[in-house]
Formats: C-alpha cells, sequence, structure tokens
C-alpha cells in the first residue's frame, strides 16, 4: 500500500510539473496571440481609410488619391497637374497626401510602441513611387531614374 502511495506520489508530482511547462507556453503563445492581434488592428486603421486600398495580388496598401505632377517638373511643389486648372482642387489633394502621411506616420509610430513591448513583432515599411509614365532624359538630373530614386541616410 505504501508503495501504491509513492508511485501515485510521483505521478502526481511529474503530471503537476508538467502542467505548469504547459501552463507556461500557452501563456507565452497567448501573448505572442494578442500582439499578432494589435498588429492587424494597427494596420485595419489604415484599410478601413479612405486614403488606402489593399491590393490583395500584391499584398501591398496602395494610395488611393491620384497624383499626377507637371510633365518634366523637378522641383514639385504646387506643381500638381491640377495647379494649372483648379487650384482648389490641387490643395484639396495636398491635403489628402497630407492627411494620407499622417496616417502612415501615425500606424509606424503605433506599430514601433508595440513591438517593444514584444520581442516577437517587426516590420518593413516601403514606400515606393515613379517620376513619370513619360520616359524622359533630358539632362543627369532631369530624367526618370533621377527623381524616381530617392535615397535615405
Amino acid at each position: 500500500m505504501t508503495t501504491l502511495f509513492a508511485i501515485m506520489l510521483v505521478l502526481f508530482a511529474v503530471t503537476y510539473g508538467r502542467f505548469k511547462v504547459k501552463e507556461r507556453q500557452l501563456g507565452v503563445l497567448v501573448n505572442e496571440y494578442k500582439d499578432i492581434i494589435n498588429v492587424y488592428s494597427q494596420v485595419d486603421s489604415i484599410d478601413k481609410s479612405e486614403y488606402y486600398a489593399y491590393d490583395s495580388l500584391y499584398l501591398k496598401h496602395t494610395l488611393t488619391v491620384g497624383i499626377a505632377y507637371q510633365d518634366k517638373e523637378y522641383n514639385i511643389k504646387n506643381k500638381l497637374a491640377e495647379d494649372l486648372t483648379n487650384k482648389q482642387l490641387a490643395d484639396r489633394k495636398r491635403e489628402d497626401i497630407r492627411q494620407a502621411g499622417i496616417l502612415v506616420q501615425r500606424t509606424i509610430h503605433n506599430l514601433e510602441k508595440i513591438g517593444k513591448n514584444s520581442k516577437n513583432i517587426k516590420f518593413l515599411v516601403i514606400i515606393e513611387g515613379q517620376s513619370s509614365k513619360i520616359p524622359f532624359q533630358d539632362n543627369d538630373w532631369q530624367n526618370n531614374e533621377t527623381l524616381s530614386f530617392v535615397q535615405s541616410s
């Protein structure tokens, strides 16, 4: 009877120890799941905005504000195509572009806060664009290749 009690005690201790290990593992998974949900909710704010649409083919968000600048301009301040025809429309587009940028900035800031609290969250933001659909090469500084390239240091 004493041997049976000792065996049951050992089995209970082993089972309890394994239960605690699994409980800790599940706690880690729950925290990771919460982090993922937080990230998705931050990205969801971009999806719900009027400035961006999700492109499921390329798995990216694209700006829905149509932006066209005047042809062959390298200094684009106040050079939206609409500046030539409708200054109010051009100013509204500039404000939309600004608001879209603020939304991305806020989203990145919120993702950074989430990332600081979790060592498992990493993200990469790529902003791409092109200077023009019309190929041109006026000189070494006024051409599509140069105007489309942005280098950050």
